[in-house]
Formats: structure tokens, sequence, C-alpha cells
């Protein structure tokens, strides 16, 4: 409820806390909101309806949403996880149009590895389903895909793994994730 309450407060700076938890109820009531998971799910129904009404708009609310989550020069691998953020930025980067933020997020060994700390394997791998025509990124995700068995049982070998698996690799995207892997 607080990433909701948040973006909320985001695009209504007069949203108070208690005007939010009072649209969360009556939103829960009518049975378009799920938070027994300790997390806010929105009927798949309403979400359909408002990614369609929403059109052209949704991108920016997706950037509004980013950027309520950002002080200015601060990394991404910097951001307190709150539980959903690290699970769902890519998501969020792709529909806010920031293509070339997802692309620089995907091939950052600091993001990666702040990723692993809170999220499974999988969750990473998944990923860069939405840069997977792209060759490098494609790359990336099969390097991880491979190394999922180690890195779930020590995280900590994510740069070995890379390094192992992505030598002779030549893209720049690459070679750049290689020289962080061996700082």
């Amino acid at each position: 409820e607080k990433v909701v309450k948040r973006f909320w407060r985001n695009i209504d700076p007069s949203l108070t806390d208690a005007h939010c938890t009072i649209i969360l109820a009556k939103l829960r009531n009518l049975g378009l909101l799920d938070t027994e998971k300790r997390c806010v799910s929105l009927h798949r129904l309403l979400h359909d309806y408002l990614e369609i009404s929403l059109g052209d708009r949704s991108a920016k609310l997706h950037e509004l949403f980013l950027n309520g989550y950002l002080v200015p020069s601060q990394p991404w691998h910097d951001v307190p996880d709150d539980g959903y953020i690290h699970r769902h930025i890519c998501f969020h980067l792709a529909r806010a149009g920031r293509r070339d933020e997802l692309r620089g997020l995907l091939l950052d060994l600091d993001w990666l590895e702040s990723k692993l700390a809170v999220c499974e394997v999988s969750a990473l791998i998944s990923d860069y389903d939405t840069l997977a025509a792209e060759a490098e990124y494609l790359t990336v995700q099969k390097t991880i895909r491979l190394s999922e068995g180690a890195l779930a049982r020590d995280r900590s070998q994510l740069p070995a793994q890379l390094l192992g698996r992505l030598l002779g690799v030549g893209s720049p995207g690459i070679l750049r994730l290689l020289a962080q892997a061996r700082a």
C-alpha cells in the first residue's frame, strides 16, 4: 500500500495518507483490489481498462511513478528496496519509454547485484525479456540463465559467472559490464 500511496501523492500532492487509505478500502470493497499477499494488486480487468483508456498518457504515469523513487543523481541500485521497485522497475522503465535507461540498467553490475540481493534469479532473467530482441541483452540473459544454479546457491558469484561465461564477447555494453566485474 505504501507504494500505491507514494504514486498517488506524486500525481496529486493534495492527497493525504487518510485519503489514500479510504480510496484503497473502497477499491478493496468493490473487489477491484487484492491486498492479501503483502502487496496491492489491481484486478486484471481494471488494469486492462486503465491501459486502454489512458492510451498515450500511460507513459506519463509510469514516468511519474518512477520519479517518485529517485533522488536527483541517485542511481537505481541505491534506491531502498520496498518490496516492489526492484522487482518491477524494468516494466515501468519500458512503459515510460525510458529504454536507454533500461538498457543501461541491465548492463550495470551494481544494479544486477542489488536486484539479486532482494529477488530470485528468475526475476532478474525475466527483466531481459523486454530487450531480448537485442543480441547484447539476449546474450547476458542466456548467461544468467546458465548461471542460475550457481547464483541460487551463492549470489556473490555473479561477477565470476559473468567473467567466465562472457569472456571473449566484444560488444561495448558487455565489455563495460565485464570491466565492472573485474573491479
